[in-house]
């Protein structure tokens, strides 16, 4: 009996049980693709720490914030025109001064990834002060140039 050939498939299998062969000046391309997970979220802050359930991470929950919302609004109708009326309101129950700080999503990560996060964040922080530095009005008028 003749063994057939591997498929494409079995052939990336194979080399990738075997691991790539890694040379300098090699390419690598990585391929992103999004999971059925991603959205994107909007991030007001952070909190965390350090984490030793499986080797040192760092842990960071991300959060959004915003006005705690009242648990109800009492509305007084004042007319009634057809299927249409106005309404005041009269009154909240259960508001207070609190913020909500949603929890959108919480990072694990090794302490080598954190530190390249942390370096890729700051590198954008000062790409965009950058950008709005060129794009603020100038100081002295109609020259252009900045002080």
């Amino acid at each position: 009996m003749t063994q057939q050939k591997p498929n494409r498939e079995q052939r990336r299998r194979m080399r990738a049980r075997q691991g790539p062969s890694i040379q300098v000046g090699a390419e690598v391309e990585a391929i992103f693709v999004k999971s059925s997970a991603c959205r994107t979220i909007h991030v007001d802050g952070a909190f965390g720490g350090l984490t030793t359930s499986s080797g040192l991470n760092v842990h960071a929950s991300l959060y959004s914030e915003y006005p705690t919302s009242p648990e109800s609004i009492v509305y007084e109708i004042t007319s009634i025109e057809g299927a249409q009326g106005s309404l005041r309101e009269k009154g909240r129950k259960g508001e207070s001064l609190a913020i909500t700080r949603e929890i959108e999503a919480d990072l694990i990560m090794s302490v080598e990834t954190a530190r390249s996060l942390g370096h890729w964040l700051l590198g954008k922080v000062e790409e965009a002060e950058k950008r709005q530095d060129n794009s603020e009005p100038s100081q002295t008028g109609s020259t252009g140039e900045q002080e």
